[in-house]
């Protein structure tokens, strides 16, 4: 289990890292994953462990070869460009449906449920 708001660190990265290569069994970088971790954990220095594993799922399921760190910070930059779309839709004034349309059509379910007719057609 990660700890998800934990910024990288080689090691962190380094499971992260062994858990693409089983994807890529064929790649070079399969056998240097110890030296790359360290690189990986530099370059995405800003991101926190969820944020990185989340990135480098995109980046795996989006690449036909092992996901350089670039790759990597392409598909964080996507994820929190999708988080801030979200955040901004969540975030859009709703609309207002109450009055006068709603207030009438309250009343005539009222009276239609009383067997009466509602006061505005008598």
């Amino acid at each position: 289990m990660s700890m998800n708001f934990l910024k990288v660190t080689p090691e962190s990265v380094l499971l992260v890292l062994k858990g693409l290569a089983l994807h890529y069994p064929r790649s070079k970088q399969v056998g240097v994953l110890d030296l790359l971790a360290a690189d990986y954990a530099a370059d995405c220095r800003h991101m926190r462990q969820g944020e990185f594993e989340q990135a480098a799922a995109r980046a795996r399921s989006k690449s036909k070869y092992f996901p350089t760190s670039a790759h990597i910070l392409e598909a964080w930059e996507e994820v929190k460009q999708e988080r801030r779309q979200a955040q901004t839709e969540s975030e859009a004034p709703q609309e207002n449906y109450e009055g006068p349309t709603t207030n009438r059509a309250r009343e005539i379910l009222d009276a239609l449920s009383r067997g009466e007719r509602p006061r505005f057609l008598s």
